[in-house]
């Protein structure tokens, strides 16, 4: 499993330890990467940019086979319809 956070490597240090080895932490400090993946809140709201919380399955191959992304960043995707699609 892989995160994505709007950090920087050293803010998540304390983070991923607190995770421990289950879930890699990846900075995106400039949030390419959440551009990238249409995972920035559109909402004027809080007035700095927010990331919204998602989940991709991706393939081996490095194609999106689903997507998981609620409408604002607030919200959280339902682990329970994750799982049903893994197994």
């Amino acid at each position: 499993l892989y995160a994505i956070a709007h950090q920087g490597r050293e803010e998540l240090a304390d983070l991923q330890e607190e995770l421990g080895t289950g879930i890699t932490l990846l900075a995106d400090p400039e949030g390419k990467a959440i551009v990238a993946f249409g995972m920035l809140d559109p909402s004027p709201f809080p007035p700095r940019p927010m990331s919204r919380a998602g989940a991709f399955l991706i393939s081996r191959e490095g194609l999106i086979e689903r997507r998981w992304l609620p409408d604002r960043y607030h919200q959280r995707p339902d682990p329970a319809e994750i799982l049903r699609a893994l197994r």
